[in-house]
């Protein structure tokens, strides 16, 4: 009885072992090329079912032989591969559904939605996308791979709700997107072509305004677009028109403006009561500023002019708001010292950077005075 029992044992490890081998060799196959000849293997492997001690193994062996088949167009078997490990992992013990099961279970997904939504089934691609979370969880040995993952969830989800007219919640999809800059710029780019009139504030670090005042109607945007992985910005500065027409009024890059004077990293605008003056928040480096626009001209003329630049350093400043056509703003540094001369020094600063105090500017009369 015992001399069966190790002979079974024996027998059981010399098949998993050339089982591996087979998986491994399937793998290189591939490698080089030869998909069709991996495809026998993984499906030999599939059908002898000889990962029975072994779920994580069965579900990456499916999940291979979905990706190899769909790389040979056998959508039907591409998809049959992915269902299959979907269903094998409901059929697992609790003990059996461990990280490396459920990664599986979460490519199976993933694949799958990507396969509803090239097939325009988009309810589907979303069902998968909801199965696996919001829009994790992630199974990854490196944070970067959780990081490509987690863009590649809320792109496709955001492209998803495009399509099913939802702009709100594909923005909010796209403003969770933190890492992938190529990324991020396409969707920036994505949104300025495709997308009508919809609320952008706060994201890609941009801002928009309701120009409905003026005969043609619709929306200022100004996009920041991050270069890269840089701390380099390209800005964008177009109109979108009630009718839908889009026109770019200037733009301009990190280190060189356009010729029309367009300022960088616009990171806030506000709009004075009388229609008169965009204050536009700037930031580069550590440093911030404040430009004063002509606006009339700006949406008009498509030019800026800048009226006045507010530079407090070494201090900061940003914009609150406007009260009677007076910019209000918040600084670390008192303003009130440029009244008197060019510029600010670190004797002028209130204290640490938390030490705020409110300030009024009339852009008319260009002078400071304390709120």
């Amino acid at each position: 009885m015992r001399k069966s029992l190790l002979f079974l044992l024996f027998l059981l490890f010399f098949v998993a072992g050339n089982a591996q081998r087979d998986y491994f060799m399937a793998e290189a196959l591939i490698d080089q090329d030869k998909q069709a000849e991996a495809v026998k293997i993984l499906d030999d492997l599939i059908d002898s079912n000889v990962y029975v001690s072994r779920p994580s193994m069965h579900m990456k062996t499916l999940n291979l032989a979905g990706s190899t088949k769909r790389f040979l167009n056998d959508s039907a078997g591409s998809k049959s591969a992915y269902r299959s490990a979907i269903a094998y992992y409901a059929k697992l013990n609790p003990v059996q559904k461990d990280d490396y099961t459920k990664r599986e279970w979460y490519i199976a997904h993933s694949e799958l939605a990507s396969w509803a939504w090239q097939d325009e089934d988009y309810a589907l691609a979303m069902h998968h996308l909801d199965a696996t979370g919001a829009p994790g969880p992630y199974y990854s040995s490196t944070g970067h791979d959780v990081t490509v993952e987690r863009d590649w969830h809320y792109d496709l989800r955001a492209r998803i709700f495009q399509k099913q007219n939802q702009p709100d919640s594909a923005f909010h999809c796209l403003r969770q997107i933190t890492e992938n800059d190529h990324l991020r710029k396409i969707n920036a780019m994505l949104i300025s072509n495709r997308f009508s009139l919809v609320n952008v504030e706060g994201l890609f670090y941009g801002r928009n305004l309701n120009i409905s005042q003026y005969p043609d109607a619709g929306y200022l945007y100004v996009l920041n677009l991050r270069e890269d992985s840089s701390h380099a910005y390209q800005t964008v500065w177009f109109i979108h028109y009630a009718g839908g027409r889009k026109e770019i009024i200037g733009e301009s890059s990190y280190v060189i403006g356009d010729t029309s004077g367009f300022p960088n990293t616009a990171f806030d605008i506000s709009l004075s009561q009388n229609e008169e003056y965009l204050a536009v928040e700037c930031e580069a480096k550590g440093a911030n500023w404040i430009e004063i626009i002509d606006f009339r001209t700006l949406i008009k003329e498509h030019r800026c002019v800048i009226a006045q630049s507010i530079t407090p350093y070494p201090g900061l400043v940003y914009i609150t708001g406007w009260e009677n056509n007076l910019l209000l703003i918040s600084a670390d540094i008192d303003l009130t010292k440029l009244n008197r001369k060019d510029h600010l020094s670190t004797q002028d600063l209130f204290g640490t950077i938390d030490d705020k105090k409110d300030f009024l500017f009339d852009p008319v009369e260009k002078k400071y005075s304390r709120k």
